[in-house]
């Protein structure tokens, strides 16, 4: 299921996940939204409160959609995955998946006559 239906959405999302990381003090370094799925990396320095900012987040935002779309049930496919990063290499190709992975994917979410693709920067080198 598209989890942003469009541009206003994706936006949407990203407003809530900006509140959201300085409310629990939540440092993400970088981000991909795709149209099924979103992608963070996020550092931990031991004062963030990741749990409760991926919980908030995902509770806001499936409470946004659904009102907005008229649809009731779950947006997310069950409680977030995530992986603790402690060597260098993996966290260089973590990086380069994040910033790669929508244009790899080619999912774009189309405006009138624009294509955006949501990333928190440019496309990194393999």
């Amino acid at each position: 299921m598209k989890i942003y239906r469009n541009a206003r959405e994706a936006k949407r999302f990203l407003n809530k996940t900006n509140h959201y990381a300085g409310k629990f003090k939540v440092q993400i370094e970088k981000y991909a939204l795709m149209e099924n799925h979103f992608h963070f990396l996020i550092f931990n320095d031991g004062s963030g409160e990741i749990e409760k900012f991926m919980q908030k987040l995902q509770q806001s935002y499936a409470m946004y959609f659904n009102v907005k779309n008229r649809r009731r049930g779950a947006v997310f496919g069950g409680r977030y995955k995530s992986k603790e990063v402690s060597e260098i290499e993996y966290l260089i190709e973590i990086r380069k998946y994040i910033s790669n992975n929508p244009l790899e994917k080619v999912i774009k979410i189309i405006t009138d006559s624009e294509s955006e693709v949501y990333s928190s920067g440019e496309f990194e080198l393999r």
